[in-house]
C-alpha cells in the first residue's frame, strides 16, 4: 500500500514538475480556455449558417436576398453568382474550422497559442455568415 501511495505521488510530482517547466500561462489558460471546443462551435455554426442561407435562398427564389442588389443594376446572375461564392466559402471555411479544432485538441498544451488566434480568427467568418443569413 506505501509502494503504491509512493507511486502516485512520484508521477504527481513529475507531472507538477512538467507543468512548471511550461511558462505558468499555457498551464493553466487550458483549463479555463478550451480552444479547440471553441473553434469546433465556431467552425460548425459558420457552416450551418452557410447552409441555411443555401437552403433559405432556393426555397424562397433561386435570387440572392434583395439587400445584395445594387440600385439601377438588374443583372441578377451576377449577384446570384457572388451570393454562392460567398456561401460556398463561408461553408468551407467552416470545415476548415473543423479541421483546425480537431489539430488544435490533439495537443491542446503545445497548440492553446495557435487556437486561441483561430477562435478570435473564426469570429469573421461566422459574423458574415450571420449578416448573410439577415
Amino acid at each position: 500500500m506505501v509502494t503504491l501511495m509512493s507511486h502516485h505521488q512520484s508521477r504527481r510530482e513529475r507531472r507538477q514538475g512538467d507543468t512548471d517547466a511550461d511558462d505558468g500561462a499555457s498551464a493553466s489558460a487550458t483549463s479555463w480556455f478550451p480552444a479547440g471546443a471553441a473553434l469546433g462551435v465556431a467552425g460548425l455554426a459558420t457552416a450551418s449558417t452557410a447552409i441555411t442561407c443555401m437552403a433559405i435562398s432556393q426555397s424562397s427564389s433561386s435570387a440572392p436576398p434583395a439587400v445584395l442588389h445594387q440600385q439601377g443594376n438588374d443583372d441578377d446572375d451576377y449577384s446570384s453568382c457572388c451570393y454562392l461564392l460567398a456561401l460556398s466559402g463561408l461553408f468551407y471555411t467552416g470545415v476548415a474550422e473543423l479541421g483546425a479544432a480537431v489539430w488544435v485538441m490533439a495537443e491542446p498544451r503545445g497548440r492553446l497559442a495557435a487556437g486561441r488566434k483561430l477562435v478570435y480568427a473564426s469570429l469573421v467568418p461566422l459574423t458574415a455568415a450571420v449578416g448573410l443569413l439577415c
